[in-house]
């Protein structure tokens, strides 16, 4: 596999390989990885898949300093709206940042998750449905057929989005226990 990367000033193309991830044989979409080094600061990341180039989407941390962040994979906000209504309001009185990821959701509770939004105590984040053009979705529904139904992606989209925000917090209190037991 073949990745390639822009920035404001070149291209670069990496040779890499792709690396199962999942110890099972359940799901029908599993896990992979590749890791490979690209430019500084890219504009555009793209997989080389056969002829096809492929963007891979990619958004800059998350730097607002949170204490503790909360993340709701898709399952669980979409299909149980009701305790995530809940939780919400539980999350912002103990102090704690709600990550939200949804596919759809009643108009009148979105709404309200966004008032929530604006209010800087929850982030509410579209999660991709995918879609196949040449299978119908009676035939294959990937978004069911998906590593533990998108549990796992989402929970690391989170972390990976607010480790900077959550890494300064821990070296914060890391240098705090070390002073603590200098002392």
């Amino acid at each position: 596999m073949q990745i390639v990367a822009w920035n404001n000033e070149t291209n670069h193309i990496v040779q890499t390989s792709i690396l199962r991830i999942t110890p099972h044989n359940v799901c029908r979409w599993i896990s992979m990885f590749v890791t490979a080094p690209i430019l500084p600061n890219p504009d555009r990341i793209m997989i080389s898949v056969g002829n096809k180039l492929i963007e891979i989407p990619f958004r800059e941390p998350v730097l607002q300093r949170h204490e503790v962040v909360t993340c709701i994979a898709p399952l669980f906000g979409n299909e149980q709206w009701q305790q995530a209504l809940f939780a919400a309001h539980v999350y912002r009185k103990f102090g704690t940042h709600m990550h939200l990821y949804i596919r759809s959701m009643v108009s009148p509770v979105y709404e309200l998750m966004r008032v929530y939004e604006k209010e800087g105590y929850l982030t509410i984040q579209p999660w991709l449905r995918l879609i196949l053009l040449t299978i119908p979705e009676l035939q294959f529904n990937p978004n069911v057929n998906v590593e533990f139904r998108n549990q796992a992606a989402a929970q690391t989209d989170c972390l990976l989005q607010y480790k900077v925000s959550l890494l300064k917090r821990a070296h914060h209190f890391a240098r705090r226990l070390w002073f603590t037991a200098q002392s």
